[in-house]
């Protein structure tokens, strides 16, 4: 869609999914682009009914990289991606909800503490880390099982009667039968930064499995227990976008998207 030099033009990416494999491929056409001029970069998806976090933090990471004007468009019908390819409300990203149009804003919230109800049990993921060590100690849950991907002393082991470990890496997670769990808390993740142009398969498929495959793979494991509480722990990098983690931004908005998704009244 990009006409002479002197002309605006429209580039136009459509990913059939929300793949590593597309993700490197809007990267790529990031750098293929960036020395263009008069064009805007309009990423566009059909509505499924989640915000497609993975798609603007994505986008917003890549342009604090490198700044090019682009635009996310949610859409249901093909008349409201045909309004969008333009050069209005650049760095926007636009949903359409019932031939509504929404534009995506930061809102201001007031900060309240949290009162939970003490877990029976507790079931979190990373809970070896510094993250996962607060959210055991704020809780204080009865028991807690953590999963980790690191366990020096046997994939399973009891540390005194109210703490159990299970070594994992949550791609092949499998819960033990007979447990019960009030409260599930999924933290896991790897971190493995780079700029736009280092990026590869390997980078964002470390940073992703335990995101978003860990994450699907537990709440499969979770189908039949019934928790009263689902938390997952994202970053503000799925919000704001972060340089040098295009990987890390996709990866958490995978999850988000995961969540959104899932059937579970109590996410």
């Amino acid at each position: 869609l990009l006409g002479p030099s002197h002309q605006k033009g429209v580039v136009l990416y459509h990913p059939r999914s929300s793949s590593i494999t597309e993700a490197l491929e809007l990267i790529s056409l990031w750098q293929t682009v960036e020395n263009q001029n008069n064009f805007v970069l309009v990423i566009a998806c059909g509505n499924n009914g989640t915000s497609y976090t993975e798609w603007t933090a994505l986008c917003r990471t890549l342009a604090s990289e490198r700044l090019l004007p682009y635009k996310f468009v949610s859409y249901s019908i093909d008349e409201e991606l045909e309004s969008e390819l333009s050069f209005k409300d650049i760095f926007e990203c636009i949903f359409y909800e019932q031939s509504s149009r929404f534009v995506e804003r930061l809102a201001p919230v007031t900060l309240k503490r949290a009162h939970i109800k003490q877990p029976q049990h507790l079931l979190i993921t990373g809970g070896t880390g510094g993250i996962g060590k607060r959210i055991i100690e704020f809780m204080s849950p009865k028991r807690t099982t953590v999963v980790t991907r690191n366990l020096k002393n046997g994939p399973a082991r009891r540390d005194g009667e109210n703490r159990t470990f299970i070594e994992s890496n949550l791609a092949t997670l499998g819960l033990p039968t007979g447990e019960e769990y009030d409260v599930v808390v999924h933290c896991a993740g790897v971190v493995e930064n780079a700029l736009m142009a280092s990026m590869n398969y390997s980078r964002f498929e470390k940073v992703c499995n335990p995101k978003s495959v860990g994450f699907a793979t537990l709440l499969n494991g979770l189908k039949w227990k019934d928790p009263r509480l689902v938390v997952a722990a994202s970053s503000v990098a799925a919000i704001l976008g972060s340089r040098g983690q295009a990987n890390y931004a996709f990866a958490n908005g995978l999850m988000t998207t995961l969540a959104e998704m899932s059937e579970s009244c109590t996410m």
